[in-house]
């Protein structure tokens, strides 16, 4: 049965291959690391025997209110700092790309980031899609483009409006 968990050293990347070079070498070789610094935390995806098929990043962030979307912006009191959560890295084993894999695990990025808000204040979660597809595929899950048009890959949410997108994707899939 796949599990998520935070990365350990018992888990398997020694074999993680998902076509990018870069994200491929921060699971094998630097993922430990920067949660052991407290740079941000790696969660994995893996059978029992600990095998890698897919993982993801959450960090701290804030949000320049120039760029915040519309629903980001509800509420906010000017020049007040906008925390939110970074959905960082995010990588599926080549073998496992296409099964659905990537909407489970922003499911669970984005439920991990509304546990966290009920302990620390988060207004909203933040991405950098690095391609077109992506960033429909995000828009599915409920982010949008930031207001800066120079940056149509940086995406984010309101938590309510990741609640919305959860609430409608779940009544698609029924």
């Amino acid at each position: 049965m796949l599990q998520t968990s935070l990365l350990g050293s018992h888990h398997t990347a020694a074999s993680f291959d998902c076509g990018v070079p870069e994200l491929n070498s921060f699971i094998k070789d630097r993922a430990l690391d920067a949660g052991q610094l407290g740079i941000c935390r790696t969660y994995v995806f893996a059978l029992s025997d600990q095998k890698i098929f897919g993982y993801y990043t959450l960090s701290a962030w804030l949000i320049n209110l120039k760029e915040a979307t519309p629903g980001v912006l509800d509420g906010v009191i000017e020049n007040f700092s906008m925390p939110a959560v970074l959905f960082g890295k995010l990588a599926i084993d080549k073998p496992n790309q296409g099964l659905g894999l990537s909407r489970v695990i922003i499911r669970d990025a984005v439920e991990k980031t509304f546990k966290a808000a009920e302990i620390i204040g988060i207004k909203a979660m933040a991405l950098h899609a690095k391609t077109d597809r992506l960033v429909e595929t995000y828009a599915h899950h409920g982010f949008m483009p930031c207001a800066d048009s120079k940056k149509p890959h940086y995406l984010m949410a309101s938590l309510p409006q990741l609640k919305a997108a959860i609430a409608s994707n779940a009544s698609k899939h029924t």
